[in-house]
């Protein structure tokens, strides 16, 4: 069922864009992560419905592969400019960077 340039799904009551399972690595690359992480959450959607074809599935769940792979390198990016501020025994503070796992490159 077509609709104003937009595919449908039937029976879910979702809109895909067209050709969004086409769009290339550097067009995702361009999403914000709050984006891409939408259209990870409407992928599971639909792939949990389970009513696509098996084709179509197939399609957005290597898409979300890549969105997920996408989304993995930003906070990688972003969890490599954290730094925080840690008060030293004698009261200095010194900033250092944080790692996720709880601990800091200059442990002193």
């Amino acid at each position: 069922m077509e609709y104003k340039g937009e595919r449908i799904v039937q029976n879910l009551g979702w809109v895909l864009s067209p050709g969004v399972s086409e769009m290339d690595e550097e067009d995702m690359e361009d999403m914000t992560f709050e984006d891409a992480m939408r259209r990870l959450e409407e992928i599971a959607r639909l792939l949990e419905a389970g009513d696509l074809p098996l084709e179509e599935s197939l399609q957005i769940f290597e898409e979300g592969v890549r969105l997920s792979r996408i989304c993995n390198s930003k906070l990688d990016a972003i969890e490599a400019r954290l730094e925080v501020l840690i008060r030293r025994d004698d009261g200095r503070l010194e900033r250092e960077k944080f790692d996720l796992e709880g601990s800091f490159s200059n442990n002193g």
